[in-house]
């Protein structure tokens, strides 16, 4: 997966994965650009594209950002607001992604064969951050401590998978699922 890192200043930064699909398969060499008008140059990723606006560039900093063979871009990026653009299947996509210290976010984009605007979802660490949302959700009151439950099972065979990796909204937790295809986790009472 491409995964690019950045070096700037002290405060933590966030992890983003995108994935891109269309009927069902992953998009490979699809360009993802990835825009900010906040932050500085001092990375060989991030350039110039006009005064005032970065644009991330691939490990060279000069070739676009491009998805792997399982239609994935990963990286870190200083917390703040960016503008990603996706081309791929002749069609480009924009959406907004806000990134909070720390957080973890992860991106499904669903191109359509008959050219329908992409499907968006995306699951973040920090409750009520979600890509292209204009604001954030109020967060609630603590309303006390729950357990999450989980069993991921094939498809095709019915059968627990073993290993696979769940984000849950508002949660830092990175999850997996057991032998049992199972996963468990303690939160606060909320919505997810």
């Amino acid at each position: 997966m491409p995964f690019c890192t950045s070096a700037w200043g002290s405060e933590e930064k966030a992890e983003f994965s995108i994935y891109l699909f269309q009927n069902g398969m992953p998009i490979a060499d699809a360009e993802v650009a990835i825009q900010s008008e906040v932050y500085e140059t001092t990375h060989p990723e991030m350039t110039n594209a006009v005064p005032g606006e970065i644009i991330w560039r691939g490990g060279d900093g000069k070739t676009a950002l491009k998805s792997n063979e399982n239609g994935s871009v990963a990286g870190k990026l200083p917390p703040g607001h960016y503008q990603i653009t996706i081309s791929a299947i002749e069609q480009t996509f924009n959406f907004d992604l806000p990134l909070h210290p720390a957080e973890n976010v992860q991106i499904l984009v669903t191109f359509f064969p008959d050219g329908k605007k992409p499907l968006l979802n995306s699951e973040s660490s920090v409750t009520a951050t979600v890509a292209d949302a204009k604001s954030s959700i109020e967060e609630m009151p603590s309303q006390g401590n729950g357990t999450l439950a989980v069993q991921i099972l094939s498809a095709e065979t019915g059968k627990p998978i073993k290993g696979v990796q769940v984000f849950v909204s508002g949660l830092k937790q990175k999850l997996r699922s057991d032998d049992n295809g199972s996963i468990k986790v303690e939160a606060s009472a909320g919505i997810y």
